[in-house]
């Protein structure tokens, strides 16, 4: 990701043998407005009053405890969100569950270069948000209960109808922007988007990669791996993390998947989770002028 004054104004390919070698999707390339988003929530909110208003952290993050400590938690989370912050969320649910869904588009192979292509889904983290207890849906809160609390997590709830967000005792938003339908919050949390933390995510074969920050997050918005961190901290489950590489090695020691993975030993190519599927060693791609 490159920048200019502070906006993503470039994608390019990290050079990869075991990945793309030096290819990127032009969806992929192109597709980086999003996160120059300009509606964002810039402060922590609670409600007041009828009212969601302004408020510190520590209030913020006491509020949000407060609602969710004994309930059972349904999360509807962003596949763009980073392993760290799905591992997180996975421990928030308290008995509850977690869904994602996918943005979809046509497939579209290469031509004359084996298994390289815009692929069907156009989310960075959907092998690790399954390999996190996270289901796939068409249906965002089709499993959301009457009585659970419900937590939305960098997702922007775009054709969802309102009127099922009710059915949620309580609603808390982890997110960097305030979805409509999710107005009624009694807690917001703002976070940063994925140019502005680090983390890692899971590609479609099971290769664990890193990404780095690449700007400065607005206001006091705090990374998502962070503010879920404290939150997990003010309910008593665990202490605070410090580094995104405490948070993997955390999620590395409890889930066998990713036995083994550090920071250290991903380096910037990645490495596969234990139970990836076996693939072939890619083939050199050679490039130059006829």
């Amino acid at each position: 990701m490159e920048t200019r004054e502070n906006q993503i104004v470039r994608m390019r390919p990290r050079p990869n043998e075991n990945v793309n070698a030096f290819f990127m999707c032009d969806w992929g390339r192109l597709n980086y407005r999003w996160m120059n988003e300009k509606n964002r929530i810039e402060q922590p909110m609670v409600r007041r009053d009828g009212t969601l208003s302004t408020t510190t952290w520590e209030a913020a993050i006491s509020g949000a405890a407060s609602v969710l400590n004994g309930k059972k938690v349904f999360v509807v989370a962003s596949p763009m969100l980073s392993n760290e912050s799905l591992f997180l969320l996975s421990e928030l649910m308290q008995g509850g569950s977690g869904v994602f869904r996918v943005a979809e588009g046509e497939e579209a192979p290469l031509a004359g270069v084996e298994d390289l292509a815009l692929r069907r889904e156009r989310a960075a983290n959907v092998y690790g948000a399954e390999k996190l207890g996270f289901q796939r849906t068409t249906d965002l809160l089709s499993g959301l209960g009457r009585d659970d609390v419900l937590l939305i997590a960098g997702e922007d709830l775009v054709g969802v109808d309102a009127s099922a967000v009710s059915r949620a005792s309580d609603v808390i938003v982890i997110s960097s922007v305030l979805a409509d339908a999710a107005s009624r919050a009694s807690v917001v949390l703002p976070i940063a988007n994925f140019s502005e933390e680090e983390g890692t995510v899971t590609n479609l074969r099971g290769r664990v990669q890193r990404f780095t920050q690449a700007r400065q997050a607005p206001g006091d918005t705090r990374p998502s791996w962070l503010v879920l961190g404290d939150l997990l901290g003010a309910m008593g489950k665990q202490t605070s993390f410090f580094l995104p590489s405490e948070v993997f090695a955390r999620l590395a020691s409890v889930n066998k998947s990713f036995a083994g993975l550090s920071y250290d030993t991903l380096g910037f190519k990645g490495l596969p989770l234990v139970d990836a599927p076996q693939t072939s060693p890619k083939s050199q791609i050679a490039v130059g002028a006829a």
